[in-house]
């Protein structure tokens, strides 16, 4: 059975950008299937031992081990040769506002190249894992005294893990740069057309010919390369835009969700609330 120990989520709309997760697991405890998942990962063990498979390849792993699982690459403990104790950090680099200078989706884009027969396996005599584990522990340590300012902190400390993970990938995996990928580009061109028309009511079709593929394609992909379907997409820059229209209080809260492009002021308010906890006008308050 697994015990949670310590949780922390931190979310932008419904979306999450960081899930971090401590458990105690008891070694009689079997999984059948693995996970995967577009956000990246990091477990630390804080105790115990057993065989880790990542992708198609097995680990054995021990006290104090780290590892790195790429986006979307199956994992699971295969066997416990004891209770293991271990820190599971779940996060999206690529919502952290870190610029790479390249496109929207770099980061995601470099840690779903890493293979997992490369390096992602670090023991405490690798020369990176001092590094890293001292991000790893300031992150818990954060999550655990719940001080001031604690969840921004997570966010800094979680830019400066995928910043020294990108360096290091960069020397022990190789040229890890972006190259041109014909979906991402088209998936990026159609980024920048949302983000230059945010008041639109878009369709479907419309953004998918600007992609240049067919709707059901289009909507797929967009999913796979940024975790979350177009309309949440859509929604989430809308809602930006209305938080910075709410704070000009010469305009009434119909003109700001007229400006976003609604209609209707119940979808709206349902849309503001789900992303932002509050309504239009308790946020236009505070």
């Amino acid at each position: 059975m697994a015990i949670s120990m310590d949780t922390f989520r931190l979310k932008s709309g419904r979306n999450y950008v960081v899930k971090i997760d401590r458990y105690v697991t008891s070694a009689a405890q079997k999984y059948k299937t693995g996970s995967s998942h577009t956000p990246s990962e990091i477990n630390f063990f804080f105790s115990g031992s057993g065989k880790y498979k990542i992708g198609t390849r097995t680990y054995e792993f021990k006290e104090g081990d780290i590892f790195f699982i790429p986006p979307s690459v199956s994992h699971l403990i295969t066997e416990r040769y004891e209770d293991t104790d271990h820190l599971n950090i779940w996060f999206v680099p690529d919502s952290l506002g870190l610029d790479s200078g390249k496109n929207p989706n770099a980061f995601n884009d470099i840690f779903a190249r890493i293979k997992t027969d490369e390096k992602i396996h670090f023991d405490t005599s690798h020369p990176f894992y001092r590094t890293l584990k001292t991000i790893i522990m300031h992150i818990y340590d954060e999550v655990r005294s719940k001080k001031t300012g604690y969840a921004q902190l997570v966010q800094l400390k979680l830019a400066e893990l995928t910043l020294q993970l990108v360096r290091e990938f960069e020397c022990s995996v190789g040229d890890v740069n972006i190259s041109p990928n014909p979906q991402t580009e088209a998936i990026d061109n159609t980024l920048e057309y949302i983000q230059g028309s945010v008041k639109k009511n878009f369709t479907l079709a419309e953004l998918a010919k600007v992609a240049n593929m067919s709707p059901s394609h289009f909507g797929a992909v967009f999913k796979e390369i940024n975790g979350i379907t177009p309309w949440e997409y859509i929604t989430s820059k809308k809602m930006e835009l209305a938080k910075s229209l709410l704070k000009d209080k010469t305009k009434s809260v119909g003109e700001v969700i007229a400006e976003c492009g609604y209609t209707s002021t119940a979808n709206f308010n349902r849309a503001f609330k789900i992303y932002t906890g509050t309504t239009p006008r308790e946020y236009r308050k505070k």
